[in-house]
């Protein structure tokens, strides 16, 4: 267990760049896997457990 963060603009970086669009329009949604292992991580780094949970009927989000 490291219990420390990236600094503050590499976090806010990273979340900017991962894609995680949710849309109404099936063509544009994205999934939102890549954002939620990002911040899991970024949890379990601090010392927090994670347990990450698909959403029923939602292929595409957890």
């Amino acid at each position: 267990m490291k219990n420390k963060l990236p600094p503050f603009i590499e976090i806010y970086r990273a979340l900017i760049a991962t894609p995680s669009i949710s849309a109404t329009e099936e063509a544009l949604d994205q999934s939102n896997a890549d954002l939620i292992t990002l911040l899991a991580d970024w949890f379990k780094d601090l010392g927090f457990n994670v347990e990450v949970q698909p959403v029923p009927g939602n292929s595409q989000q957890i």
